[in-house]
């Protein structure tokens, strides 16, 4: 009796420990959010890279008065950075807020 008394001490010391948290995904901070993540952002680049593939035909672009021919994935490809630019400007700006 005594001895299980003194491993069931141990196991409750280690569940209230960080380092039971390797063993419990759930409470490991970021866990298994962080692989969604990666998951989405990877797949989001693959569809990203395939559009462009696709998209190689030469276009013509009438800005105001400017007429600019160029190939569609580049015309894409900078809008994507464009885009990416804005989006992390805007997240860093909020977060600046915050504090």
């Amino acid at each position: 009796m005594r001895g299980g008394q003194a491993v069931r001490g141990i196991l409750n010391q280690a569940e209230k420990s960080k380092e039971a948290n390797v063993f419990r995904p759930e409470i490991r901070q970021g866990g298994g959010y962080m692989k969604v993540k990666q998951i989405f952002v990877l797949v989001l680049i693959l569809a990203v890279v395939i559009v462009l593939a696709q998209n190689t035909e030469v276009v013509d672009f009438q800005i105001f008065v400017w007429k600019v021919s160029m190939s569609r994935s580049i015309f894409l490809a900078v809008n994507v950075l464009v885009g990416i630019a804005i989006g992390l400007s805007l997240k860093m700006r909020s977060k600046k807020k915050i504090r």
